[in-house]
């Protein structure tokens, strides 16, 4: 039997969205197109979910779930919230080293379970509505920090020869997108089924279900 698994933040988690957010989708996806054959698992943590959560947290969550047969298809969509800037602090969440070497952690430690293993692109946010944070004011995201840890990612991918997700730029001209981030950054319905869209026609595209 294989397996999907989605590790990620409040965004993979679905917060904002009526249906459950992307990963929902692309699970009700899998089974009314009749794809049989996988046990799904949203593993998005809504709070503050960053790549050294998740690196620190991988080899136990696959450990225990995984069949008889390894993975199918291990998804990641991780970094915005790594890209989060300190203002009182004068320093980012996780500093751009330290995110470099979670993701290699993450490739590395995937492997031992999975050759399928994507990496969905960071996701753009409304600048004006989070810098600063209006629930956490000493805090900020800033889509110019989001871009530099995607090119990081975008780039330790094609060099561990890993499959990405080009989608920020996609994303940071529809308006639809844009215009569903309410409070910034957790898109609404209509933005998680973008990205749900985005993210199924890859994978379909690639043949990875």
């Amino acid at each position: 039997m294989s397996q999907i698994f989605c590790f990620g933040d409040s965004i993979v988690h679905g917060n904002n969205d009526t249906q459950g957010g992307w990963a929902s989708r692309l699970h009700r996806y899998l089974w009314s197109e009749n794809i049989e054959g996988y046990y799904f698992y949203n593993l998005g943590i809504p709070i503050d979910e960053t790549s050294r959560e998740v690196a620190g947290r991988l080899d136990n969550e696959l450990k225990v779930r995984q069949g008889s047969d390894k993975p199918n298809l291990v998804l990641f969509s991780i970094g915005t919230n790594d890209s989060e800037y300190l203002n009182d602090k004068k320093k980012f969440k996780v500093s751009k080293k330290e995110f470099e070497r979670n993701i290699n952690k993450c490739i590395k430690i995937a492997r031992k379970y999975s050759e399928r293993i994507v990496f969905m692109d960071l996701v753009p946010v409304v600048d004006a509505k989070v810098d600063p944070i209006p629930w956490c004011p000493e805090r900020s995201y800033r889509n110019k920090y989001i871009w530099e840890y995607r090119e990081i990612l975008k780039n330790i991918c094609a060099d561990e020869k890993v499959y990405f997700i080009d989608a920020y730029d996609k994303l940071l001209a529809s308006s639809d997108y844009m215009h569903s981030l309410g409070d910034g950054i957790h898109p609404n319905d209509i933005g998680h089924e973008i990205l749900f869209k985005i993210i199924k026609d890859y994978l379909e595209n690639n043949k990875l279900i």
